[in-house]
């Protein structure tokens, strides 16, 4: 199968998506003790960091190695670049920048596992898989959002159990089984 190039890719995730989410940090903040563990040291590629560098700023400071950001909004990814020179930030489809890792990351996201962001409920279960065949055994990813039961259904669907030890229920912290 030939593989797409960058505009098909993007005409096809824009299609499923939504680009206009502009999140807050708060809520990671307010469980940076549940985080701080699981990433410190690790290299990160947030889905869907949006404006202002997504989490860059709270995850370096929580000692990743690497940051990425993913959005499917070209003016976030911008914007984010000229604010976060340290973090790299891509504007791409996150199913295809997943798959091309070559590295382990931990892979996170905020509000973006909700209907409002991926009305195309085949595209969120496609992400969830590829989030799954990049995640090693015994690692994590972390998501927070107004989450619907079917996006946590896919988690477990995909080899994932519920991590979460006390946290919100839209806070969700997976480990790979």
């Amino acid at each position: 199968m030939q593989e797409k190039t960058h505009a098909e890719r993007m005409k096809s995730v824009l299609s499923k998506c939504s680009t206009f989410y502009n999140g807050s940090t708060e809520i990671w903040e307010q469980n940076k003790e549940f985080v701080q563990d699981i990433v410190n040291g690790k290299k990160i590629l947030e889905i869907g960091c949006g404006y202002n560098g997504g989490l860059s700023r709270l995850l370096l400071s929580m000692g990743i190695s690497d940051y990425i950001g993913i959005d499917i909004n070209r003016t976030a990814i911008e914007q984010s670049k000229r604010l976060i020179p340290m973090g790299r930030f891509l504007w791409d489809d996150p199913i295809y920048i997943i798959s091309s890792l070559e590295e382990p990351h931990i892979i996170l996201s905020s509000h973006l596992m909700d209907d409002t962001i991926i009305p195309d409920r085949g595209y969120g279960r496609d992400l969830i898989r590829a989030i799954s065949e990049k995640t090693q055994k015994g690692n994590h990813t972390i998501h927070w959002s107004g989450f619907y039961k079917d996006f946590y259904q896919y988690f477990l669907d995909s080899g994932f159990e519920d991590f979460r030890q006390g946290l919100t229920e839209q806070f969700r912290i997976y480990r790979k089984k």
